[in-house]
């Protein structure tokens, strides 16, 4: 009994060490995006939405941050649309569909 749960041990403290990485590097890659949509998207927003911003948008780093984290959670038709419309251009479709696969 006492092999078994040093092998348990041993192995959980190994899957835990490398999901510590992958969050990191999720981390780095969320962070990164959220940085690249608030150049790209914060003056479209801005002068778009006026007074009116939506709950999620490219105004600030917590609110980028939170909006690409409900991109990779699956949640990005309606937050695509308001860039969409904000920007009227194509550009953000790339921008969301590249971050929904990475």
């Amino acid at each position: 009994v006492n092999i078994n749960l040093h092998f348990h041990f041993h192995l959980d403290t190994r899957t835990i060490s490398g999901l510590v990485y992958l969050s990191i590097i999720l981390g780095v890659v969320i962070y990164t995006l959220s940085v690249i949509g608030m150049n790209l998207f914060e003056p479209q927003y801005t002068k778009f939405y006026k007074d009116d911003l939506p709950r999620w948008n490219y105004s600030d780093f917590y609110h980028s941050f939170i909006l690409l984290f409900r991109i990779l959670c699956g949640e990005w038709i309606e937050l695509l649309y308001e860039t969409l419309k904000a920007t009227g251009q194509y550009y953000p479709v790339i921008f969301y569909l590249g971050s929904l696969v990475l």
